[in-house]
């Protein structure tokens, strides 16, 4: 059973979603995430499908004959929820449904970004949002996961259990190839560029698979010069992820170990409600899911957290070129974080629908600038002087003497204009902010002096997503 909706715009062609909530809450953030989309305008036509516990136990279907072709030839993407229910215990529907639509349309690169909104979000002290973000790219086809291998003497003291972990070179190749071009074409969230390619194994035990992966590793770097390599085992590099990820930047890894490491990295960006990713194979129909799974407790209780949910749909928006959108939904989760308009796991008090509703309505009506009229930290900052300015990739830094003689610098990121003029020199009366369209703020340095005076021409106006100010 399919039903429809369409949000068409006439100015682009209509891309066609195929929707598939599932089971448990994917049930109630799936269509949290629509509602945004079409409140954010995006040219989507959404048709929904019924695959999930609840069909298959009215008839015994979890896949209809043409169900995968129908998805790959008459839609442009698929929005998943998530699937598992306590009523199959074999879970034998979401094997068929999500692994089967993985294998079959052959959708080997899981994209997994690790990106921290807010620092409020992080449980490791001292992380801001330019400090976690990373990509994990998963091989999403081979692996232990294909359920090769039996069960021997089932019930014995002489039972024998045997999982096979199949990894091909076309497969392993093809991956590896993806985590370099994506290096290449994918900045950062604040626009610097992404530079290092990781690969994540463990080949000390692992010898015949992971020597397979070190081997084409080294030979698909080598047509990349420019990006810069790095191998970690998989223990080790859990280990750093929760001492200090800010050295991480493209992460490339087999199946199982994808699986494990993004949910680690879930929990550095708030958790898996706020967690998403997209199942590609470029040139073709793509899948996208938040990352968490169908949470059979909480299902039904309205406290599922949707954000993971609405990024996903962000990012499937962008991955379809629609990125105007994508940037607007992702502003308004942002916003949403910093004014505690979330449920419960991350801060606010509001329920799965309720905090959906609150994002549909500042996509749809506009985001409410964030403005302070002037930067009151400490008093010494004012009636200082601007040492120095530097400007690196999308990064600015402001160094300032206060009349105290205590220096301050003053750090921009996501930085996209700069109007400078003479601000060396430049005695200060404030660092204001004006309005702007998020996510971007738009900052200026208020100069104490009259325009007729000497250095009353000096100005300093940067447009940027963040600033921070520290004591040096």
């Amino acid at each position: 059973m399919v039903q429809s909706c369409a949000n068409v715009a006439s100015v682009r062609a209509t891309k066609r979603i195929a929707v598939i909530p599932g089971d448990g809450i994917g049930k109630e953030v799936i269509p949290q995430a629509v509602k945004v989309m079409e409140a954010a305008g995006a040219a989507v036509e959404c048709t929904s499908f019924d695959w999930g516990a609840d069909r298959y136990l009215a008839d015994k279907v979890t896949v209809p004959p043409d169900g995968f072709t129908t998805l790959a030839w008459d839609y442009d993407a698929i929005l998943v929820g998530a699937f598992g229910d306590p009523r199959v215990p074999s879970n034998v529907h979401a094997k068929e449904i999500l692994l089967g639509m993985r294998c079959q349309m052959d959708l080997y690169a899981n994209v997994r970004p690790a990106r921290l909104l807010d620092a409020s979000l992080c449980p490791l002290k001292g992380i801001e949002p330019k400090d976690l973000d990373f990509v994990v790219i998963r091989e999403n086809t081979e692996g232990v996961y294909g359920d090769l291998g039996g069960v021997f003497k089932q019930g014995t003291p002489d039972e024998v259990a045997i999982q096979e972990d199949i990894n091909t070179r076309k497969g392993v190749e093809r991956i590896v190839r993806y985590a370099f071009e994506y290096c290449a074409s994918n900045k950062k969230l604040d626009g610097s560029p992404r530079r290092r390619v990781l690969m994540c194994d463990k080949s000390n035990a692992m010898t015949h698979a992971g020597g397979l992966w070190q081997r084409v590793f080294k030979e698909v770097a080598v047509d990349h010069p420019h990006i810069e390599t790095q191998h970690m085992y998989v223990d080790a590099l859990a280990m750093q992820m929760v001492r200090d990820p800010r050295g991480f930047d493209v992460i490339v890894t087999n199946n199982m170990f994808g699986d494990i490491i993004t949910d680690l990295a879930a929990g550095l960006q708030g958790g898996l409600g706020m967690a998403a990713s997209g199942n590609l194979r470029p040139g073709k129909t793509s899948m996208f899911e938040p990352v968490h799974g169908s949470a059979p407790p909480i299902a039904g209780k309205n406290i599922a957290n949707p954000f993971g949910a609405i990024l996903t749909a962000a990012l499937m928006l962008a991955h379809l070129g629609m990125v105007g959108e994508a940037h607007k939904i992702e502003a308004a989760v942002l916003e949403a974080v910093r004014e505690k308009k979330t449920t419960a796991d991350i801060g606010g008090t509001l329920g799965t629908r309720e905090a959906g509703e609150w994002v549909a309505d500042r996509v749809a009506n506009g985001l409410k600038p964030r403005k302070f009229k002037a930067y009151v930290g400490d008093p010494d900052f004012h009636d200082g002087v601007i040492e120095r300015v530097r400007q690196q990739a999308t990064e600015v830094s402001v160094e300032i003497s206060g009349y105290s003689g205590a220096r301050y610098i003053v750090r921009f990121t996501g930085v996209e204009s700069v109007i400078s003029h003479n601000p060396e020199g430049m005695v200060l009366y404030a660092m204001g902010e004006a309005e702007a369209e998020l996510p971007l703020r738009h900052f200026y340095f208020a100069n104490w002096r009259e325009p007729d005076e000497d250095g009353g021409d000096s100005k300093l106006v940067i447009d940027a997503r963040a600033f921070s100010v520290e004591k040096a």
